[in-house]
């Protein structure tokens, strides 16, 4: 049950901690607004830290549980953010963004960049990968597949 437990635990934190990144992401928006070429760039900067850090909290709540974890409590819900990812992205080079449809509910339409929105997209589909890598490689290097 506990296992059980941990797991879910797990695809919880992958699912919602790197999430997070876009508050932290809040303070420079007026920035991204001048240069908008920092979307991209600050998005995997900070995208890919909380997802080592997601790691790195799965590791902290299995040591609290008293059990292993096993790199199944990673590839399962990095699974489902890389489809997520891929869907996202595929919606961007289609014209259908939710970037591209909020502006153009507040009147900005001028303002949607698809080549920024694209990279920006790509950003989150990497920034996600290598996030978790790192953590993987650093937090649960000796980890068995589950």
């Amino acid at each position: 049950m506990i296992l059980v437990l941990a797991y879910i635990l797990a695809f919880v934190t992958v699912a919602f901690i790197p999430n997070i990144s876009f508050l932290f992401l809040w303070p420079f928006i007026p920035l991204i607004k001048r240069v908008k070429i920092l979307s991209p760039i600050l998005v995997f900067i900070f995208n890919g830290i909380f997802g080592f850090i997601s790691v790195f909290i799965i590791a902290w709540l299995c040591s609290k549980l008293n059990i292993e974890p096993t790199l199944l409590m990673i590839i399962i819900p990095a699974g489902v953010m890389i489809l997520n990812n891929r869907e996202r992205t595929s919606r961007v080079k289609k014209d259908h963004s939710n970037v591209k449809y909020m502006l153009e509910q507040s009147d900005q339409s001028e303002e949607y960049n698809k080549n920024i929105d694209t990279a920006t997209e790509y950003a989150y589909y990497v920034s996600d990968v290598v996030g978790l890598l790192f953590g993987v490689l650093y937090f649960l290097n000796n980890a068995l597949l589950y």
